[in-house]
């Protein structure tokens, strides 16, 4: 039996236990939650997730996802997608930054590595003061995915050239999962 998917991006006020609400009905309908995000940031809970389960089974789980969230007035989105295929000519690479809390930081990574042909897989910012100074500091981690004919150590040292100039504090490793 051949897996379909389901795409699910939730806002939800703080208050809500829709998190758990959601693994309810997955576990009722007998889909399984394959990959999710949480964030409980300032007056509202973020998640996004992807549901995987027979066809039947997404079919019947999106109608009490959909009346959940108009029962608990949170905006909800579902979309039936395809799970990415296997990508043997992208190597994953983990980018990890930490620097000074600036806007154009993120604008700044994300022109390096489009300009050099380099996928993003998987994105998280945080932003937050330094323990000891108050500094507004950021911490940017990305899945970044490489083509294999991608001369690595040109690649690196390009990189270290970049955050040199932008006074980035990187770590630029082969993601090991």
């Amino acid at each position: 039996m051949q897996q379909q998917h389901l795409a699910l991006s939730v806002i939800a006020p703080e208050k809500t236990d829709l998190l758990k609400q959601i693994a309810e009905i997955c576990a009722q309908y007998q889909c399984q939650i394959t990959e999710a995000r949480f964030s409980a940031n300032g007056q509202n809970h973020i998640i996004m997730m992807y549901i995987a389960g027979s066809w039947n089974a997404i079919a019947k789980v999106e109608s009490p996802l959909l009346a959940l969230a108009s029962q608990e007035n949170v905006f909800l989105k579902l979309t039936r997608t395809e799970m990415q295929a296997a990508q043997p000519t992208l190597l994953p690479y983990i980018v990890h930054i930490t620097s000074v809390s600036a806007p154009q930081t993120l604008d700044q990574l994300l022109a390096f590595f489009t300009s050099n042909q380099i996928k993003l897989n998987d994105l998280a910012v945080t932003q937050y003061l330094a323990n000891r100074t108050q500094a507004k500091m950021q911490t940017i981690v990305m899945t970044v995915l490489i083509p294999v004919e991608t001369h690595l150590a040109d690649l690196r040292e390009s990189f270290i050239i970049f955050c040199d100039e932008y006074n980035l504090d990187a770590i630029f490793e082969p993601d090991r999962l």
